[in-house]
Order: structure tokens, then sequence, then C-alpha cells
């Protein structure tokens, strides 16, 4: 996998907690990853679809570099993640206003 990280902020953790309290309430198994004390945003750049040798040609291109840029967060998805790597995007949410990160 080959991710950005993002800086935490307290937007952030305020949305993951609530995301977190929500999903408790409706999944009986919950990635630990993903919750407040463990989770670290990012963006995923690549996850298991290159080969090993590009991998490594990515990997070598983009260690180093440091990307400076300001995002806003729109929306959040649930996505249903299957066995073969594929993800699909089952709901999308609309925030009310605009979260800058």
């Amino acid at each position: 996998m080959i991710y950005l990280k993002v800086k935490k902020n307290s937007g952030l953790i305020e949305i993951n907690k609530k995301v977190n309290d929500f999903l408790r309430s409706y999944c009986f198994k919950l990635f630990e990853y993903y919750t407040p004390k463990n989770w670290i945003p990012h963006i995923t750049l690549a996850m298991g679809d290159l080969t090993k040798e590009n991998f490594e040609i990515a990997w070598n291109e983009l260690r180093n570099k440091k990307f400076r840029f300001k995002q806003r967060l729109h929306n959040l998805c649930i996505v249903k993640w299957y066995p073969s790597g594929k993800i699909r995007i089952v709901k999308k949410f609309n925030l009310k206003g605009v979260i800058p990160l």
C-alpha cells in the first residue's frame, strides 16, 4: 500500500469519533485500525494493484516527496470491501457545510 499521511486536526478527529460511535450501534465488528485511538488519516494512492516492480518504482519516486496542499471534506462514503480487493461505494453522505482539512 502507498498512501499520503494526512495531518490530524480537531475536525477530522470529531468526524472519526462520530462515525465510530454510530457504527458501533450497527456493526458486530469494526476494524481496529479505524477506531479513534488507532486511526491514521490518509489518502490511499495504491493498494494491492501494483506489481512488485511497479511498487518499487512508485515508492522510490514518492517516498521522499513532501506534499503540501489543503483539501476540503464534502462527503463520507460507506464502502463494501471484497476479498478480491475491489471496493464498491454503498452509500454516499454529503456533509452539511464543508470541513477544511
